[in-house]
């Protein structure tokens, strides 16, 4: 069964909208010359019967009976140059007073008002005595008749006819109107299909677009400008092919990473152990190859477990376990796990006095992500590290770390967050990657930069929204 495309419904339902705003005029129309064409015949039926009531008023007036071949002569002179009345299709008749009918005298107009049409007016019009003039409806044989009733002195005049007669004129409207439905049921397919067309082409280039990234091929993407919703949604799919592009790239250079700092330890750890086995090594020599196969074998462990640790912090969700927490606090317990190390390399480590806040963080690993911090600080400190924490006027607490150190060169600032960038004297390159993993799980952020006097800097800021804060005790710091 084939699909029901995008194109197809656009232009059906363009065809059917035509063509029910198109019926909806058309009977709109027909309604209304329907209405006008009842309302023109009845005021064609009123002036004809005053001017017939005139007329056998006048004959009347000089004769004692009517004529009927004399007053439809005076009816045609009256009606111009040989219009003959019946012409009109209405149909005359003349009452006394009494009810008995005076024209016409033959024919089958006799027969019809004497047993049909007569009868049912009559009693209409003695009910309305006096009578003045007006329209009745009357039904004979299943038709509908409007009659025009005019009363004079001695007589009614009565002129009538049927309503279909009116209406027939509009007959051959509903065949056009339904042609004229039919034309424009053609052109809105024609039109509907360039339209749904212009539509669904951008849409079906996007598509196609989207199958593409998932194999992988992001480029050679459809450059779409209708100026509308449907650019936006290109916009989007094109930022989301970069992202993945990067992403797919990062991935890649991710494995070639692993793969040269796993081959490094572990080539080390071969060439020892194949050493000891073989006999090079001899006495002292095979004491110390031991130490480095730990010592690699450590490395190794190290590396794998914080590749298992940033692999989890930027991929399971209930990994991160927040909780109400006082900042100052976990800055304070942070320090205190370092202040062994600075004292071992002899260099002091100090917290100035901060604003108390109680954010929503997961505890261990804010701690995880200072200690981070603290350790490169102290590594390239000359003899001094410190800390300043306090809220800003951007709604977020930040955390100011600090070093005497030569700071960041260039390199560093360009790459120091990717993973296994090691700048002068690091690890395993893993330790900033896992410490923005941290910040960013937290909804803050992290940067670096080289302090005016000399020596790095790190900035953290944290979100202090759905968290109970305490007046500050200080200046807020500068954004």
């Amino acid at each position: 069964m084939a699909a029901d495309t995008l194109n197809a419904r656009i232009t059906r339902r363009y065809i059917a909208l035509v063509a029910l705003s198109m019926t909806l005029m058309g009977i709109l129309v027909l309604f209304t010359i329907r209405a006008y064409t009842i309302r023109e015949a009845k005021t064609e039926l009123q002036k004809s019967t005053r001017i017939i009531s005139e007329l056998a008023g006048g004959q009347l007036n000089n004769e004692a009976t009517l004529n009927e071949f004399i007053l439809e002569q005076l009816i045609r002179d009256r009606f111009r140059r040989g219009v003959e009345f019946r012409a009109y299709g209405y149909t005359m008749a003349i009452v006394d007073r009494e009810g008995r009918l005076l024209l016409p005298r033959t024919g089958q107009d006799l027969i019809f008002l004497t047993t049909k049409a007569l009868p049912a007016l009559w009693n209409r019009i003695l009910a309305k005595q006096p009578y003045e003039s007006g329209f009745e409806y009357f039904k004979a044989d299943g038709v509908q008749y409007i009659c025009s009733v005019l009363p004079t002195e001695n007589i009614f005049v009565l002129l009538y006819l049927p309503i279909k007669s009116i209406q027939g004129i509009t007959g051959g409207l509903i065949l056009l109107i339904v042609l004229l439905v039919g034309c424009s049921c053609a052109v809105a397919a024609i039109v509907g299909k360039m339209m749904a067309s212009s539509i669904s082409r951008p849409i079906i280039q996007m598509k196609n677009a989207t199958k593409d990234i998932a194999r992988r091929k992001f480029d050679n993407l459809p450059v779409i400008t209708t100026g509308d919703e449907l650019e936006d949604l290109a916009g989007s799919i094109r930022s989301m092919s970069e992202e993945l592009k990067n992403y797919d790239l990062s991935q890649k250079t991710f494995l070639q990473n692993v793969s040269h700092e796993l081959k490094t330890p572990l080539m080390s750890i071969q060439g020892y152990a194949e050493g000891i086995k073989d006999g090079v090594f001899k006495d002292e020599a095979v004491t110390r190859a031991l130490d480095v196969v730990v010592d690699e074998s450590m490395r190794l462990k190290n590396i794998v477990e914080e590749l298992v640790y940033l692999t989890k912090l930027e991929t399971m969700e209930d990994f991160f376990r927040p909780d109400l927490e006082n900042i100052m606090e976990l800055v304070e317990e942070s320090v205190e796990k370092v202040r062994g190390l600075a004292l071992t390399e002899g260099k002091n480590i100090e917290i100035s006095p901060g604003d108390p806040a109680v954010l929503t963080l997961d505890r261990d690993k804010i701690i995880q992500a200072l200690m981070n911090i603290l350790g490169n600080c102290l590594r390239h400190a000359s003899s001094r590290v410190w800390v300043d924490t306090g809220l800003n006027r951007g709604g977020f607490y930040e955390i100011h770390v600090h070093d005497d150190g030569p700071g960041f060169t260039p390199e560093d600032l360009k790459n120091a967050f990717k993973r296994f960038y090691k700048g002068t004297g690091g690890s395993t390159g893993l330790g900033l990657a896992i410490t923005r993993a941290i910040v960013n799980m937290h909804g803050g952020s992290i940067e670096i930069s080289n302090k005016t006097e000399g020596g790095a800097s790190y900035r953290i800021m944290l979100p202090v929204s759905h968290a109970a804060r305490y007046a500050p005790t200080k200046p807020p710091l500068a954004k």
